[in-house]
């Protein structure tokens, strides 16, 4: 069994959250906390196991300045606990750990199943998903929302990735009509002066922060090439044709979100904007459409570095495609373009595995697994319009017979492991400041 695993998962249950423990950890274990140093390889090749149409919104009041980063501030409680033997985790139950932290879920409302919202609450704590997705059905009020993000959290452990699609206009899922300070859509904003655009996104980020909610799949950084395409162009949701200002808007997003102690995803590489189909129900092939203009606003986010992930579409085009493979499933999509050529460290995400465009193709299980090993850290299952209550052990059977296989390397899962740790460890100390900040929904 490989010590340095074992210790890492057994931190986990020593208080992550804490970041300290009552004895030091040895270096080992303690890099793959770390943002400076890689994980090290699991195990020896000779184991016994191988290998809605735009709101219009009022512009808001007046919100007081915050400071353009939160300080870094985390919490070094000690943790006392009893000795535990090494060898007291099995080896697959530390890989298993590792690989639900790389799955994130969605779920149906309580109205349609009382029972789903316990269930989820215990996957968390067993770590068995390392996050939810929120969509419309979960949400009803801030008061309800508030007590769902509770429900979920863990008193040991690293806290789960808690995510809304929440871009403003037609996409939103914390609407005006529930109750919630609700946003213009990304072509709304871009017509106002950024500043003005800056306190949208400010006010939507602190309300999000105070409902628990840590992470919002945004901004867009589709081009508006194609303004009849039905999932972009068509809904509103791209700020701009030209990337330049994509990019400024884009940024005003991202820093609303980061003072308020949110993460946020660029979405969806390698671009959308040129899409006539909706990958909600199809494969969509941009190879006649797609132009490298659209790469642009990638380059200039990554290249800054202020994103924390990039969520990847489910689109076929040569340039990006290993063979017909959609780019969410795409070694050259992620590891040769994204990581290597565009030097891009954070987290990568796939678009839902729940869409029609890779969910009638592939199936959501071998979907994952190519995922997984086209780079993606983090898959992410919508799960509601058919409901599974075993779609994450689904999901984690088969990506680990892929490593046990060969298929996915243990290193591939320790990297990602290791990313989303690191995430977490941000997120904590960002939620520490928002908590000391005393900041109050206005």
């Amino acid at each position: 069994m490989a010590i340095g695993r074992t210790i890492a998962i057994l931190c986990c249950g020593l208080g992550f959250s804490s970041w300290a423990a009552a004895d030091p950890l040895p270096a080992p274990v303690w890099d793959l906390f770390s943002n400076n140093r890689q994980p090290q390889a699991v195990r020896a090749a000779g184991d016994a196991a191988p290998r809605t149409p735009p709101q219009q919104v009022d512009a808001p009041k007046a919100v007081p300045a915050a400071p353009k980063e939160a300080p870094q501030i985390a919490a070094k409680t000690a943790v006392k606990t009893a000795p535990v033997a090494l060898d007291a985790v099995p080896d697959d139950l530390v890989i298993r750990n590792m690989i639900g932290q790389m799955i994130m879920i969605g779920f149906p409302s309580s109205a349609r199943d009382e029972s789903w919202q316990p269930r989820i609450g215990r996957l968390v704590r067993d770590g068995k998903i390392g996050g939810i997705i929120l969509f419309s059905e979960n949400v009803i009020n801030p008061r309800q929302v508030k007590q769902l993000t509770d429900s979920v959290q863990v008193r040991e452990g690293p806290q789960p990735f808690i995510c809304v699609d929440q871009e403003g206009g037609a996409i939103q899922r914390l609407t005006a009509n529930k109750g919630f300070i609700g946003t213009p859509g990304a072509q709304q904003i871009a017509a106002m002066a950024q500043a003005q655009a800056f306190q949208y996104y400010q006010r939507a980020a602190q309300e999000m922060a105070h409902l628990g909610i840590n992470c919002n799949f945004g901004p867009v950084l589709d081009l508006n090439v194609n303004p009849d395409s039905p999932i972009i162009g068509g809904l509103g949701r791209s700020y701009s044709a030209e990337p330049r200002k994509v990019v400024t808007y884009a940024r005003s997003f991202i820093d609303a979100h980061r003072q308020a102690g949110i993460l946020t995803a660029a979405k969806h590489f390698p671009g959308h904007g040129s899409a006539k189909e909706d990958s909600h129900e199809q494969v969509v092939n941009v190879s006649r459409t797609w132009k490298e203009i659209e790469l642009e606003p990638f380059q200039a986010i990554v290249k800054d570095d202020p994103t924390d992930m990039v969520m990847i579409g489910h689109l076929v085009h040569p340039r990006f495609s290993d063979g017909d493979r959609p780019s969410s499933l795409s070694q050259h999509t992620i590891k040769d373009i994204l990581r290597d050529q565009l030097d891009y460290r954070g987290l990568v995400v796939t678009d839902d595995l729940d869409m029609g465009a890779i969910r009638k193709r592939y199936g959501v299980e071998q979907a994952a697994v190519m995922a997984i090993e086209a780079g993606n850290d983090i898959v992410i299952v919508a799960n509601t319009k058919v409901p599974d209550p075993f779609i994450a052990d689904r999901v984690a059977d088969a990506v680990f017979r892929a490593v046990a296989e060969g298929r996915i390397s243990r290193t591939a899962i320790e990297e990602s492991y290791s990313r989303i740790l690191a995430a977490k460890r941000k997120l904590a100390e960002r939620r520490n400041y928002v908590l000391q900040s005393g900041a109050r929904l206005q």
